[in-house]
């Protein structure tokens, strides 16, 4: 995923159907395929100079692996778990051509549709309270952020109202500021801050799907370099726009979808153009694996391990990995337990 891709580039791209079994829980063992990728893998990350390792033992984690939705004539994405673990909300195609909102109980599979607009409905993200989802939508022409009430339909209230796109929103620790990605008048996207209380807006600076710590003041983001190549990397910056810290980024790579962990210590992040097959392939414009890293930049390290591609993770507060992946032609949301170096395998 390259620099300056446009709005329909940005949020809906063409993923490519992966190769593993629809129930995602078949014992591996014997799969060649998948050592053979660990190996080529874990050289590539020697090469590529950065501080990684590949978790050891695939077959375990992967028995792990559940799937959270199932849409079957649709498409469903980017998924946020609510604070307390219960609620799982995700964008999806499943009712209609246009993106809608949904909430499902994490551990149940009936659907709330919380939005039911012609419009395209996307990035739900729970305020920290879990009171509160705020997304983005094109009902008014161009792209802008909104809030809405959990509990209630219909209560919704609109934090932009530029001529530009605004997506992706991510809420502050006290719930007090949204961040959020707003494409210029040059085209160029940007990192903005508006204030709930006063309405006031900030710049940050340049980058795209930022993501807040939920445990301090600090904001990780995608960009692209600006030099040493055009892919995206991960980076982390204060609300002032100061410290701005290169976290993951690599001149064959791309690193996109940053996420933080519940602690605050970690990010995980969907790797593009790393894998085997991905670069067999020549894939530039499809996720890839989920990677883990901690946010001082050391540890970096692979989740998942396969062809089927896979992006916008979300950690929730049970230390669950969620992300969307294509399996079996389908595109859905799932989840594993990731083996974070230096903590016992769960």
């Amino acid at each position: 995923m390259r620099i300056a891709l446009g709005l329909a580039g940005v949020i809906s791209v063409a993923w490519l159907a992966g190769c593993w079994s629809d129930d995602g829980a078949k014992d591996r063992k014997d799969c060649k395929e998948c050592d053979a990728a660990l190996a080529d893998a874990r050289e590539m990350t020697e090469k590529d100079g950065l501080d990684g390792t590949v978790a050891p033992r695939v077959r375990d984690a992967y028995r792990d692996l559940r799937q959270e939705t199932n849409a079957l004539c649709g498409q469903d994405d980017q998924a946020d778990l609510s604070p307390d673990g219960k609620w799982l909300a995700f964008a999806s195609t499943e009712l209609s051509k246009a993106t809608d909102v949904f909430l499902k109980p994490a551990s149940a599979p009936s659907l709330i549709q919380k939005t039911f607009n012609s419009t395209q409905e996307q990035f739900p993200r729970f305020s920290p309270d879990g009171k509160c989802l705020a997304f983005c939508s094109d009902r008014g022409g161009a792209w802008d952020i909104f809030v809405m009430d959990v509990s209630v339909n219909g209560a919704v209230r609109q934090i932009t109202n530029g001529p530009g796109d605004d997506i992706a929103p991510t809420w502050s620790p006290d719930g007090k500021r949204i961040a959020y990605s707003s494409r210029s008048a040059e085209g160029d996207w940007e990192i903005w801050i508006a204030n709930l209380e006063n309405a006031q807006l900030s710049r940050l600076g340049p980058g795209l799907f930022p993501r807040w710590s939920p445990k301090s003041d600090r904001i990780a983001f995608q960009r692209p370099r600006q030099n040493c190549g055009t892919w995206y990397g991960i980076y982390i910056v204060e609300p002032s726009g100061n410290n701005v810290m290169e976290l993951v980024a690599s001149p064959e790579w791309a690193a996109i979808d940053p996420v933080w962990s519940p602690d605050g210590e970690w990010i995980a992040f969907a790797s593009v153009h790393k894998s085997p097959t991905a670069r067999a392939e020549g894939r530039t414009m499809s996720g890839d694996d989920i990677w883990i890293v901690r946010a001082d930049g050391t540890s970096l390290s692979q989740v998942t391990v396969d062809e089927a591609p896979e992006w916008n993770p979300c950690w929730g507060a049970d230390e669950r990995i969620y992300f969307t992946a294509v399996r079996g032609g389908k595109q859905n949301i799932w989840s594993i337990s990731p083996q974070v170096p230096g903590a016992a395998a769960k």
